[in-house]
């Protein structure tokens, strides 16, 4: 009995140090040859962050979180798992950068390198307080029985996100210019179906009466409105 409880100590302070070690930031600068950043923060205690960076002003960088959720690392191989839509991601570890064998398409076989410093602590997200997205998908489906009718053409929010809605039954979900989502679409009642190809990964819209509500597109940003250029 004390055997396997001394074996339990062992491997949980094993993996412990091993997330301690791995403790990073490792970054994509100057993504599609703009001035944003993608930022990948992985913390000691097993949480991961992705997040795009915008230098504004000399003293102002903007922040957008895409990604959080828990990682795991077993043979040199980082598997992020998406807390809020469930998707998956894996990296490859080297040892002063990360590269992407399954991931968005804008990510794919990137090199993200470390940065010089370390981070300790996890962040406080707002992704804790959402709710996971089958909860969500249940509770609309139930307040919403009237079918409201849909635009083709683009969906922009205030904070530079837009998402094209195309006749040809494709999609793309961009970041100022960055396409960070890209495949086809369907529509079941007021639910919009985005499957991102490269990821096969389903995401999910919601029609409404004032435009699309995309709480569970990669991030947190609610309300698109309809533009017509």
């Amino acid at each position: 009995m004390k055997f396997i409880i001394f074996c339990l100590i062992f491997f949980a302070c094993t993996s412990v140090t091993t997330l301690s070690q791995l403790s990073a930031v490792y970054s994509l600068d100057n993504v599609s040859g703009n001035s944003t950043d993608c930022c990948i923060y992985l913390y000691k205690n097993g949480v991961y962050e992705i997040v795009l960076e915008e230098q504004e002003t000399v003293d102002l960088i903007s922040n957008s979180q895409i990604s959080y959720g828990n990682y795991t690392c077993e043979n040199k191989q980082i598997n992020l798992f998406d807390l809020y839509n469930g998707y998956q991601m894996r990296f490859i570890l080297r040892d002063d950068y990360i590269v992407s064998i399954r991931s968005f398409k804008w990510l794919l076989n990137r090199k993200f390198l470390k940065r010089d410093f370390q981070i300790y602590d996890d962040p406080d997200s707002t992704y804790l307080k959402e709710k996971k997205v089958e909860q969500r998908r249940k509770e609309f489906k139930q307040i919403c029985n009237v079918e409201y009718p849909m635009k083709m053409g683009i969906y922009k929010t205030i904070y530079g996100f837009t998402l094209n809605i195309k006749c040809d039954r494709q999609y793309v979900f961009e970041y100022h210019g960055i396409i960070l989502s890209e495949g086809t679409w369907s529509r079941n009642g007021n639910e919009l179906v985005l499957v991102d190809t490269v990821l096969q990964y389903s995401f999910f819209v919601f029609i409404e009466k004032e435009g699309l509500n995309c709480l569970i597109l990669p991030g947190n940003y609610n309300g698109f409105v309809y533009h017509k250029d």
